[in-house]
């Protein structure tokens, strides 16, 4: 098998990944609401819902819950999930 041949089809691959990957969006407002509204500390369980581990990069309290969850996606721990 050539090595050209083998490329052509992970070039392939990737841009067919890639095609399908441009459909999926992310709601940071619709994620966050699914989330028990009735517990005490909300922002710690989103924290933990999104990341393995404590943010490298700690959100300062009382952000509201879309940009806390942009800022741990946006975390270099999410990265590690």
């Amino acid at each position: 098998m050539k090595e050209g041949g083998a490329a052509q089809r992970g070039a392939a691959m990737r841009r067919t990944a890639q095609r399908g990957m441009v459909g999926y969006g992310f709601e940071p407002e619709r994620f966050a609401s699914s989330v028990d509204p009735g517990l005490e500390d909300r922002p710690a369980r989103v924290t933990a819902l999104v990341l393995a581990m404590a943010p490298a990069n700690p959100v300062p309290a009382g952000t509201d819950e879309a940009t806390l969850v942009r800022a741990l996606v946006n975390d270099p721990v999410y990265q590690l999930r």
